[in-house]
């Protein structure tokens, strides 16, 4: 049974499957800080975009040395995990796998106060999942090389707010402060999954979401529920992995917006369609909006 988990089907170990350590390692304040970052900011993330955020804050300048030291914490210190899901990796000499903080670093945050159970936790469908991680790390990093504040979810009120009965939880919740104005995000990663409308109460669709959020937003329900300052905004970015589904999601906007929704932006991006690879820090503040009836949106122009 081990030998089938851990080994390929030419008897060869599987690049994810941890070996017996062979050494301990002692964390270091580096190494503290690479663990709280995949643990508040996404979950589980990629060498690549631990590499951006370590490169921002002047801890690491060779990723060849990074990812030696994201080696030792997985195979020697049992600090990390990688996800048996990921797929892999057609190039290897980039070092681009996928990292998830283990339990055992877990009681090691929560034992310097750094844990948050607020947190967006690495589990359910695994797409998904290191889809939205993607994004919030991205987010959390544009906003920080460019100059914009950024408030992560873990420092926010609990995401999921109730609209008429039912529990509306976006996929990462956060505030951004641009030019002195805030405004509160609500993150919907999409991959073609989602049915456009359904007539069914109980299945999840598009058309449901956006007239969820014409109250959230229209009616103004998000500034109590979350506590946010008097003056704060609020947009949904959606962001889904082709066109034809972002054209799906636009015609619901239409729908319940005849006259144009300024504050549902959506975005197609194909990185996130390819399973194969996991997807590549993005700029998402220099990303570009397309808002039904409206002309396109950026933070950067």
């Amino acid at each position: 049974m081990e030998t089938k988990q851990l080994k390929d089907g030419l008897q060869r170990r599987r690049r994810n499957a941890p070996r017996q350590p062979v050494r301990s390692i002692t964390l270091n304040e580096r190494d503290i800080n690479i663990l709280t970052f995949i643990h508040l900011y996404g979950g589980m993330l990629t060498t690549d975009i631990i590499f951006k955020y370590a490169t921002i804050n002047g801890l690491y300048k060779s990723k060849q040395a990074l990812s030696l030291r994201l080696k030792e914490m997985y195979h020697d210190g049992g600090y990390l995990d990688r996800p048996t899901q990921q797929r892999q990796i057609e190039y290897p000499e980039r070092y681009n796998l996928v990292h998830r903080v283990s339990e055992k670093a877990e009681l090691e945050l929560k034992a310097r106060r750094l844990f948050s159970d607020k947190a967006p936790r690495p589990y359910g469908a695994y797409q998904h999942q290191m889809m939205t991680a993607c994004l919030y790390a991205s987010y959390y990093l544009s906003a920080l090389e460019h100059g914009f504040g950024f408030m992560p979810q873990h420092k926010l009120p609990h995401p999921t707010i109730v609209i008429d009965g039912k529990n509306v939880t976006p996929d990462a919740l956060f505030m951004l402060t641009v030019e002195g104005k805030n405004i509160l995000i609500f993150l919907e990663a999409d991959r073609a999954t989602e049915a456009g409308h359904s007539d069914d109460d109980k299945r999840k669709s598009w058309g449901r979401s956006v007239e969820q959020y014409k109250k959230i937003i229209g009616d103004k329900l998000y500034k109590d529920h979350y506590q946010v300052p008097p003056n704060c905004g609020a947009q949904v970015h959606v962001v889904t992995i082709n066109f034809t589904m972002q054209q799906k999601i636009l015609r619901q906007i239409q729908r319940v917006f005849p006259q144009g929704c300024t504050y549902i932006l959506t975005h197609t991006s194909i990185a996130f369609g390819d399973n194969s690879h996991p997807a590549p820090y993005i700029d998402m503040m220099k990303t570009i909006w397309d808002r039904w009836g409206h002309n396109e949106f950026t933070y950067l122009k």
